[in-house]
């Protein structure tokens, strides 16, 4: 066989053993998914290229195999992988083997690492600077040196016994995946670039993702989370996860994050969570708190306990160097925490003109104020302005022949209570109304319209229909 170059005998059931040997001219060998435990490739000096995952290998030796690039064995029953000698290796993957140690410092060439699902409890991958993926999920590894590995984009070390992880100096690292470990703290300073951040089941008592700007998904559920954040003017959507961590007392997000942050909070359970962007607070040591609630005092005659309150009324803190916002929940109350010093908070209102607010600012200096402090504000209406404001949002893309679903909001800007109609005008010779809720209080040709009563300023509601 001196001038085969090419070999493929994947999927062959029947092969238990393979002789390759004197096969100086192999360049690329396919041999996966065999009943394969024993194969002779001494003296191939040309190959570069081994496939033989999917297999019943105990031992493989490859160790002089100089020429070799890529090297996939994984799925087989390998209890350990001599490979020190193999310098022009590029790729490889032993993964879902019995390996429980696993030296690949001498393979400064290697840019992709797979070794998960092994027994690992030391895995030396010191000193490789063009690595760009290790995935070593799964094994029992009680510490990871990866200090210096500057190419590396993606990480998977989760559900190991790992208790503490040094990624500093990783800026090229887009993909970061930990879970299930003992981690009591991670420092994510300076890694931009990450996109993907999963770190949940951990002992984590605070996460810090501010330099994160790129991330758009973070799981960190299941620690021991007291504080988190996660202002970075980047907005995660709908994966973000940070459940299970039921003494959390502070979240700073961005601003436009507030809300989702706060419902899921809400959703959570987490009732003493303080949600808001002013990210100089931390929750160690001493700290201070601000609560109170906001009062519509829609009578003009003074704010009283007959008044209703005002909700989700948005503040905004400074400190004289950091700024940033909290809101109120649905029922009108805040609490704010507090870091030592002096610190203003503004109600913030849409239209300052409608309503007068007493007090305009509260000033306080903390620890000189006694905490918690509780501090009412009232909201007081200007002469009459009444504001109604409509929004149509589709809830589907509009296609012909199907049905489309669309909200219809509605809600009071003005400062005095309104009552009327909403109506929608359509061209009825092209749509049909399907099913309504609330159900239209008036259909004529190419008009509906919904009757609404008693809807107090700041208060909004919702028509859904098809």
């Amino acid at each position: 066989m001196p001038n085969l170059q090419y070999l493929d005998c994947t999927g062959n059931k029947l092969l238990t053993s393979l002789n390759v040997s004197g096969a100086t001219n192999l360049t690329e060998m396919w041999a996966s998914n065999n009943k394969l435990s024993s194969i002779n490739i001494d003296g191939l000096t040309s190959l570069k290229k081994l496939y033989c995952q999917g297999n019943q290998f105990t031992t493989l030796a490859v160790n002089n195999l100089t020429t070799l690039e890529i090297l996939s064995c994984g799925s087989n029953l390998l209890t350990s992988l001599n490979v020190s000698s193999l310098g022009n290796m590029k790729s490889l993957s032993c993964d879902y083997n019995k390996l429980q140690r696993l030296d690949v410092t001498n393979l400064s060439k290697l840019t992709t690492l797979n070794c998960s699902y092994n027994a690992l409890w030391e895995l030396k991958v010191n000193g490789l600077v063009n690595l760009k993926e290790l995935n070593c999920q799964e094994n029992v590894i009680p510490s990871l040196n990866i200090v210096g590995l500057n190419s590396l984009e993606t990480l998977w070390c989760n559900v190991n016994g790992l208790s503490m992880l040094d990624v500093k100096g990783l800026n090229k690292l887009i993909d970061l995946r930990c879970n299930y470990n003992k981690l009591a703290s991670l420092d994510l300073t300076g890694l931009t670039t990450i996109s993907t951040l999963e770190c949940f089941h951990n002992q984590l008592k605070t996460l810090d993702i501010s330099d994160l700007v790129n991330v758009k998904s973070l799981r960190c559920d299941q620690n021991q989370l007291t504080s988190l954040f996660i202002r970075n003017g980047s907005n995660e959507g709908n994966n973000l996860n940070f459940s299970q961590n039921p003494d959390l007392l502070y979240i700073c997000a961005d601003e436009s994050q507030l809300e989702q942050v706060k419902s899921l909070a809400t959703n959570y359970g987490y009732s003493n969570c303080n949600v808001n962007s002013y990210c100089s607070f931390k929750p160690v040591g001493s700290y201070y708190t601000i609560k109170g609630i906001n009062n519509f005092d829609g009578n003009n005659d003074g704010c009283d306990a007959l008044d209703s309150s005002l909700p989700n009324l948005k503040f905004n803190l400074s400190d004289g160097t950091n700024t940033g916002s909290v809101i109120a929940d649905i029922n009108g109350n805040y609490s704010i925490y507090l870091a030592a010093g002096t610190h203003s908070i503004t109600p913030v209102i849409e239209n300052p003109a409608y309503f007068s607010i007493s007090p305009t600012t509260l000033n306080v200096s903390f620890p000189t104020q006694t905490s918690p402090l509780t501090q009412d504000f009232c909201i007081t209406p200007i002469g009459t302005h009444e504001d109604l404001e409509i929004t149509l949002i589709p809830l589907e893309v509009a296609r012909p022949g199907f049905n489309t679903k669309y909200k219809l909001i509605y809600k009071n800007k003005g400062n005095t209570t309104q009552s009327g109609a909403v109506s929608l005008t359509y061209s009825d010779s092209v749509l049909d109304l399907v099913m309504a809720n609330p159900v239209v209080s008036t259909q004529a040709m190419n008009n509906l319209s919904w009757n609404f009563t008693n809807l107090k300023p700041f208060e909004s509601k919702e028509i859904t229909f098809t």
